[in-house]
């Protein structure tokens, strides 16, 4: 008798992967095949409701043992009945379901075929082991994945992740910024079809973690100092223009100014405790829980955030600039390691931020009408900030002239 669904009590004629079928290469699968039996490492496990919030969907990303990948979907009641399965970085042996064509409107991990699951479907544990040793990505340089990063065709990149962004949702899509770094630093955007593979074995990452661990120079010591691609392409701008938001930034998103840092308003304490889901402050800390007022949940999980609030003139104007997470690039470690490393006035990670006074620095100001009433008030809230040398002025074209020049705020 055929079971749909093998439980681990149930798995004992089938522990090495073999079946009544034989497994075949997920490249070997035919378009609206319904019978077949593969080999597969779970990667990657995702449930979704739909948007009219009746049922929901599960994602899986699956290799074999040649690398192919190839994304298989299960609906509602399947969801439920394969519960006690398809754990992620285990194996399995799938045998039957539907084979289709993707719908390239979606992002999809193999763009010939998915799978789809169904009441045919049978799901085995196995012992047999799926590596990633055959996992031949093409990875991209960070030079690269600049230009190339145009949230349509896919790439692959390796790195480590610095900072991960919240979750940004519109009518058709869910995306998320993540900031990556290896010798240099980039930003990138996720979609529902990437893949994340934490220390992967593959030699990429191998070499990657052998030279930040030996290597003592200054480019895996200041890798978190090089510039990105929105404060390079903003426009360069004075500060009172932030401060006023002048007609020239009513069509921005983003703009730069330059200013000195005159002051560290907070510098004997620039963190704060803030909620992990939401990143605004948090009270009443219980070890691991608090109370946060923004989620209405009196035991979220809260983590050590920046919170460096600066007073910057730019040579006639002053005003006061808070840097958030960027402020890891004015001090040098995350906030966490700050709060660590810290014991007086002489510790390293203080001296390097008060290195910072008197010196230009290039700030991103994102123009949004939510913080107009507070860049009039001149409380400004910066999105990255990097030293002056380190940015070229982009160009842009004026009105007087038709012509491009360069916008420099310090002149």
């Amino acid at each position: 008798m055929e079971a749909t669904l093998c439980d681990s009590k149930s798995l004992s004629s089938d522990q090495d992967g073999t079946n009544d079928q034989a497994n075949i290469a997920i490249r070997e699968l035919k378009i609206y095949q319904k019978q077949w039996s593969i080999n597969v490492r779970v990667l990657r496990n995702t449930i979704d409701s739909f948007k009219n919030g009746e049922g929901n969907k599960q994602k899986l990303i699956l290799i074999d043992e040649e690398g192919t990948l190839i994304q298989a979907i299960l609906f509602n009641k399947l969801i439920e009945k394969f519960s006690g399965l398809l754990i992620k970085e285990e194996t399995y042996t799938i045998t039957n379901g539907e084979v289709k064509p993707p719908n390239l409107k979606y992002p999809t991990i193999n763009p010939e075929k998915e799978l789809t699951l169904t009441t045919k479907t049978i799901i085995r544990e196995t012992k047999k082991i799926v590596s990633l040793e055959k996992l031949k990505p093409t990875f991209l340089s960070f030079k690269d994945v600049s230009a190339f990063d145009d949230g349509i065709m896919p790439f692959d990149v390796v790195g480590f992740v610095i900072t991960v962004k919240p979750i940004f949702t519109n009518p058709k899509s869910k995306r998320r910024e993540v900031i990556i770094m290896n010798k240099e630093r980039v930003s990138i955007t996720t979609k529902s079809s990437t893949l994340v593979l934490v220390n992967p074995e593959i030699p990429q990452c191998s070499e990657m973690i052998d030279w930040l661990k030996n290597s003592n120079s200054e480019s895996s010591k200041s890798v978190l100092l090089t510039t990105t691609k929105r404060i390079t392409q903003a426009n360069r701008v004075k500060l009172i223009d932030v401060i006023n938001t002048s007609p020239q930034l009513s069509k921005s998103m983003f703009c730069s100014f330059v200013a000195k840092i005159i002051t560290i308003i907070n510098a004997e304490e620039p963190f704060f405790s803030a909620c992990t889901k939401c990143k605004k402050a948090v009270h009443e800390i219980n070890g691991s829980t608090a109370n946060c007022t923004n989620c209405k949940n009196g035991n979220s999980d809260w983590t050590i955030r920046y919170n460096l609030r600066l007073e910057v003139n730019d040579g006639t104007d002053t005003a006061y600039v808070t840097l958030f997470d960027e402020a890891e690039i004015l001090i040098g470690c995350t906030a966490i390691a700050y709060v660590e490393m810290f014991e007086d006035e002489s510790s390293e990670c203080y001296q390097k931020m008060k290195s910072c006074l008197e010196k230009e620095y290039v700030f991103l100001v994102k123009i949004n009408e939510k913080e107009e009433s507070n860049r009039k008030a001149r409380c400004i809230i910066a999105q990255e900030v990097r030293k002056v040398e380190e940015i070229h002025p982009p160009t842009v074209e004026t009105e007087e002239t038709g012509r491009n020049k360069v916008i420099d705020a310090r002149k």
